[in-house]
């Protein structure tokens, strides 16, 4: 069942995430959940977020509010991305749902935002939390998958389509991004405990021409390699290049992300899965998240997007419902807009 902006699936269990502290919004009396929402995400030119955008952007046309997404054009623009934040902080806006390139480049904006007594909702990358306490600066919630959890289920795949033995590498992100580091540690401590070797780690930068240049190198120093995991569906596609180049087609490669076109090469033969991090759901429910804040509502201090494996056996289900989920999921927010 596809999520309806009007209705809140239940279908996971969501007791965890109302377990946390829970923060809370704007005590106004006459507060709504009809404030205007900007919302600055890394860039639009990866399509992960570009597909974030549009949840966020469906979310508030649905609610009838108005939602202003920015971004940088590219995943590495702190600079520019802290501009943006800082020109839209001194507009309207009742919350700020954000996505930081770093822990700490938004920091300053976000000072004044939350100094203003403005809402604050963190998207998919965590902000510091020692640096935003140092700065005065209150996170309302932080909405993201589980990373670690994601890496989790690529092993395990893995392992099985290994059955059990074999050595694999693994191609990260920018070299100290907590995102990457968490997914690749999450399917290390999963392909070991499987009995798989990995090899060889190496960061690509998110980039897929860098990621497919990694992947031709390890290939060509490990000729018995059973499988990669990338910590995104760029690089991903990267690396399945790489093995059609050098004619191994059964060499197992795994993404994270589950873009459209990562599921379209599943679909097509060519990538063999991705753990798929529902960014357009992440979307939605930051835009919720502002509105149950915006309406004077306490909301969970942290909530946990949905994840699931995307392979051969539902690439077709996934496509069929991109960029939706197609699995139920948990919207805590929808209740708590008043």
């Amino acid at each position: 069942m596809k999520y309806s902006h009007k209705m809140g699936v239940v279908a996971i269990a969501t007791s965890a995430m109302f377990l946390t502290a829970c923060s809370g919004g704007t005590t106004d009396s006459a507060a709504t959940a009809d404030g205007d929402v900007a919302v600055v995400l890394k860039t639009a030119s990866n399509q992960f977020w570009a597909t974030m955008q549009d949840g966020a952007e469906f979310a508030g046309s649905d609610a009838g509010i108005k939602v202003t997404v920015q971004s940088g054009t590219a995943e590495d623009s702190v600079e520019e991305q802290t501009t943006l934040l800082q020109t839209l902080s001194g507009e309207s806006y009742s919350c700020f749902a954000v996505a930081p390139i770093t822990g700490t480049n938004l920091n300053q904006p976000l000072a004044g935002i939350s100094a203003a007594g403005k809402s604050i909702v963190n998207l998919d990358s965590a902000i510091d939390a020692e640096a935003a306490k140092a700065a005065g600066i209150e996170i309302a919630t932080f909405i993201a998958s589980n990373n670690s959890d994601a890496g989790k289920q690529a092993g395990e795949f893995m392992v099985a389509e290994l059955g059990g033995s074999g050595e694999v590498a693994v191609v990260g992100g920018i070299s100290g991004d907590a995102n990457s580091a968490a997914r690749t540690g999450g399917f290390i401590d999963a392909a070991e405990a499987g009995g798989l070797t990995v090899v060889q780690e190496v960061a690509a930068d998110w980039d897929r021409e860098k990621a497919l240049d990694a992947a031709t190198t390890i290939l060509q120093a490990n000729p018995e390699l059973g499988g990669f995991y990338s910590a995104n569906d760029g690089m991903a596609l990267g690396i399945v290049q790489a093995t059609q180049n050098a004619g191994l087609n059964d060499v197992i490669v795994i993404g994270t992300d589950g873009n459209k076109d990562a599921i379209e090469s599943i679909a097509s033969g060519g990538l063999t899965a991705t753990v798929s991090q529902y960014p357009y759901a992440v979307g939605v429910l930051g835009v919720d998240a502002c509105r149950a804040l915006n309406s004077g509502a306490e909301v969970p201090a942290t909530v946990d997007a949905p994840i699931a494996l995307v392979s051969g056996d539902n690439a077709d289900q996934a496509l069929a419902s991109y960029p939706q989920p197609f699995e139920d999921y948990a919207n805590p927010f929808t209740a708590l807009i008043k």
